[in-house]
């Protein structure tokens, strides 16, 4: 009778010890699965300054000229930018350099975005740079630095 309830004692420590074990590796598995998301999340661009560049694009081919044409970006400073269409060596402007309202956000890791409003549609376009400082993305196309 005695052995039996050693048996039964020593059944119920090892069930109380194999459930503080499992307790304890499942708490380990669960503090090393969680990490800081600035740990997960360490991307940083080299900086790109977009005030006092102009970019570029191609845009199209002159139907009777067979010249190439490139869409222009000048940002003049943190609030404007002109925007014009031209051959690949800016000369020859076709129609005009207009001038838009413009919104520069900076991002403490480079990774820089702009909006360009366009008064006349009340509607503005989205871009931002990218981990290469000759190129930026504008709506859909990629520019690349003029000067």
């Amino acid at each position: 009778m005695f052995i039996l309830i050693v048996k039964i004692l020593f059944n119920h420590l090892i069930l109380k010890i194999m459930k503080i074990l499992f307790l304890f590796i499942a708490l380990s598995i669960i503090l090393a699965s969680c990490k800081d998301t600035d740990e997960v999340i360490d991307i940083s661009y080299p900086k790109t300054n977009l005030v006092g560049s102009v970019w570029q694009s191609p845009a199209f081919v002159g139907a009777l000229t067979k010249v190439q044409y490139y869409y222009f970006i000048d940002f003049k400073s943190r609030t404007s930018v002109q925007m014009y269409t031209a051959e690949k060596d800016g000369s020859n402007v076709l129609g005009e350099k207009k001038t838009h309202p413009l919104t520069i956000q900076e991002s403490n890791r480079n990774m820089d975005s702009f909006q360009i409003y366009y008064p006349d549609t009340q509607k503005s376009v989205a871009g931002f740079t990218s981990k290469d400082i000759n190129q930026i993305r504008f709506s859909t196309d990629t520019y690349t630095r003029f000067k």
